[in-house]
């Protein structure tokens, strides 16, 4: 008996014939999920972290009120980085990793600076995104 190629029909139990199984398509193809953010009146020189698409995300409002984004995930072991207003410094409290609000390294022991992202927008005065 030689072996069947998956479009062949098969015989199962009893001698009921089977089909091979068919992918299933859906109707209309995936669109990737985004959540809605709110995102945080911050003035010139304050962080936060917030989670955009399930992602911890750092968000940074430069002197001139331009907003940063970069992956809150330290580049070290993975902890969350926390935004310190007193260095303008996003650090991680589990191993001591600091990054300046661009998210370049200036301690380690993390190597690799945090991952810009798309900053989200915001509105600005008069309820229009700017």
């Amino acid at each position: 008996m030689r072996p069947s190629s998956p479009t062949e029909a098969t015989s199962g139990p009893a001698g009921a014939s089977t089909q091979p199984e068919q992918p299933r398509q859906s109707a209309q193809p995936e669109q990737p999920q985004h959540s809605h953010i709110t995102v945080p009146a911050l003035r010139p020189g304050q962080g936060t972290v917030v989670e955009i698409d399930g992602r911890p995300t750092a968000l940074y409002a430069d002197p001139a009120g331009e907003l940063l984004a970069l992956s809150a995930v330290c580049t070290h072991l993975g902890c969350t980085v926390e935004f310190n207003p007193d260095e303008a410094t996003w650090d991680c409290p589990c191993h001591g990793s600091r990054f300046a609000s661009d998210g370049k390294v200036i301690q380690g022991p993390a190597a690799l600076d945090l991952e810009p992202k798309p900053a989200p927008s915001r509105p600005a005065r008069g309820g229009q995104p700017r």
